[in-house]
């Protein structure tokens, strides 16, 4: 029988199954949000998870802009777009001048996206996702006007009396989120039942996600605990 096989640096604990075929779902954060045979993902899922999947743009640069296309890579924006405009102004060639143009005009244009889905994470509930984009917003666009931006935003629903309780129950999430990552899944459990379980958080949209990500979290230390087949 053939079969795909792939390979990375992962953390082997994410990943073990005690029978197969076996699937696993990863969120742009590398947490596994779903396992379990196959048959048993639906594509909806699958396509709710990666609308919130980010990739910055690194649009095709000429060598005598290399060091740019680092920053882009490394998710430095507004130095970018800072030394792309200097070459705008003054460009070695039209080329030059023109391919700097485009490359600033992609990246305010995927800064801007991001911005338009914290709106759209806020009106699915999902507080959390909002709160992680604003804050890498706010560090890629640091000191441009889009990080400015992101920066208001988070003072606006961290102030917000409708949203308030939300985005301290997504600080809360993320946290679990990173204790998931590290392959914590027990810490991660403790972490979630703060807003899964807890009285504070039953009126809020994020007690929704809590509640679903803390049984992900269960079956895959279940799952690990196990000793399942790596």
């Amino acid at each position: 029988m053939t079969y795909p096989l792939a390979c990375g640096v992962v953390d082997p604990k994410k990943f073990v199954c005690k029978s197969i075929p076996h699937s696993w779902l990863v969120d742009a954060r590398g947490v596994v949000i779903w396992a379990g045979h196959p048959s048993g993902l639906d594509e909806s899922t699958i396509e709710a998870n990666l609308k919130e999947l980010a990739i910055p743009p690194v649009p095709e640069l000429p060598a005598s802009m290399s060091k740019i296309a680092a920053l882009l890579k490394a998710g430095s924006a507004a130095k970018a777009i800072t030394e792309l405009a200097a070459h705008v102004k003054k460009p070695k060639t039209e080329a030059d001048g023109t391919a700097a143009q485009a490359a600033i005009d992609a990246t305010e244009a995927f800064g801007t996206a991001q911005l338009a889905k914290v709106d759209a994470a806020i009106t699915a509930g999902k507080y959390h996702v909002a709160l992680e984009i604003l804050d890498t917003l706010a560090v890629q666009f640091k000191g441009h006007d889009i990080g400015k931006k992101a920066d208001d935003k988070k003072k606006e629903l961290l102030a917000g009396a409708d949203t308030k309780l939300e985005m301290s129950a997504a600080k809360i999430v993320l946290a679990a989120i990173a204790s998931a990552q590290a392959g914590k899944f027990d810490e991660a459990q403790q972490i979630l039942a703060q807003v899964a379980l807890a009285k504070k958080y039953e009126a809020t949209k994020m007690v929704l996600v809590a509640k679903p990500m803390l049984d992900a979290v269960k079956a895959q230390a279940a799952e690990g605990a196990g000793g399942g087949r790596k």
